[in-house]
Formats: structure tokens, C-alpha cells, sequence
């Protein structure tokens, strides 16, 4: 796991400390895991009283593996959990974060523009890693790709689920306090900051 640290001691008050390099080494190999992973999903800043989701395919990882060091925790697995939605955040882990009631969290997320999102899932299911598989878009045109997606029942390929669903509650509502637009990451950053 700790694959490329740099051993640099501090000294702090004339006692060395080596809890900065563990901590630096610790995050290092949590970094790289990801990076080989390439799945950082939803983090919890507590202290900040914030929840970052992940809404999949908004090209939000560069953000969050950047965020990752300041995040008391962060959700990578198992992979129902990791895109956690609105509606599973409120029914299974609110309780827990939130210390039942007594400490609310501010939700946010990103959602990109639609044709933009159904292009990335398209691509990402067209990919050789699947062909031939009931997820697979290799054999059929992005046109059939999105009204496959309309449908009520849609075929494995087009089940990629909706982004006003991730980011609304059990009743259809906005579920989220912060909403940013996938072509404004610079207002997250701006608002993370």
C-alpha cells in the first residue's frame, strides 16, 4: 500500500514526529489505491457538516481524491453504498452521521447536463472490457441508447438509473443543499473552500 513515500521527519517542540510521516505515508497509499481503483465515491466531512455524494459518470473523482485527505470518511465500497443516493443516505446512514439528529449535515452534489450524461454512460458501456454482455452498447447507436433509457422498463444496457433520482428524496423533492452544475465545478471548489 505504501508504494512511493518520502520518509521526511519534523520536529516539532524537540521531539521528532513521526505521526506527520505515517499520516503522509497512510494517505499516499490510500491515494494510490484509488487512483488504481478509480473508484472514490461519497465523503463525509463531519466536522464541516457536510456530505458530498457522488452522482455517477459527473466527472467528479479529480475533486474528490483531492478532497479525500480532509474527509473524516469516506465510502468506497461495497458498490451499492458508494453511490449512495439521496433517498439511502436519509434511510441508512443519516442516523449514524447525523448522531440521530443532533448534528445535521449539509448533502451536495454535482449533476451534469443530460445529453452530456447519456453520452458518458453510452461510451463507458461501449467499452471492449463488456462487449457482448447485457450491458453492453457496442451494437447499438446512441439514438437507441437513450430511447431504450425512456422506457419505463429499460434493457440492462440503458439501466443507468436518472440524476433527478440520485439527488431527490423519498417524496420527489430536491434532497440536496448544494447542487452545482457539472460545467461549474469552479463554483464547488469556490463553495468547498
Amino acid at each position: 500500500m505504501f508504494t512511493s513515500c518520502s520518509f521526511t521527519v519534523s520536529k516539532q517542540n524537540g521531539n521528532t514526529s513521526s505521526k506527520i510521516v505515517w499520516m503522509h505515508c497512510l494517505l499516499e497509499g490510500v491515494n494510490n489505491r484509488l487512483r488504481k481503483q478509480g473508484n472514490l465515491e461519497m465523503l463525509v466531512f463531519w466536522k464541516a457538516r457536510l456530505v458530498l455524494l457522488a452522482v455517477p459518470k459527473t466527472g467528479t473523482t479529480a475533486l474528490e481524491e483531492a478532497l479525500l485527505p480532509h474527509a473524516d470518511s469516506a465510502i468506497l465500497n461495497p458498490p451499492m453504498q458508494k453511490h449512495c443516493t439521496v433517498r439511502r443516505y436519509r434511510a441508512q446512514l443519516q442516523k449514524f452521521f447525523e448522531q440521530r439528529g443532533q448534528r445535521k449535515l449539509e448533502l451536495m452534489a454535482v449533476v451534469r447536463e443530460p445529453v452530456g450524461w447519456l453520452s458518458s454512460w453510452y461510451r463507458y458501456r461501449a467499452r471492449d472490457a463488456i462487449k457482448g454482455t447485457p450491458n453492453s452498447t457496442a451494437d447499438v447507436s446512441f439514438d437507441e441508447f437513450v430511447e431504450a433509457w425512456l422506457r419505463d422498463d429499460p434493457p440492462d444496457f440503458a439501466r443507468v438509473g436518472r440524476q433527478s433520482r440520485f439527488v431527490s428524496d423519498a417524496h420527489g423533492q430536491m434532497g440536496v443543499d448544494h447542487l452545482i452544475r457539472h460545467d461549474r465545478l469552479e463554483a464547488a471548489v469556490a463553495f468547498l473552500e
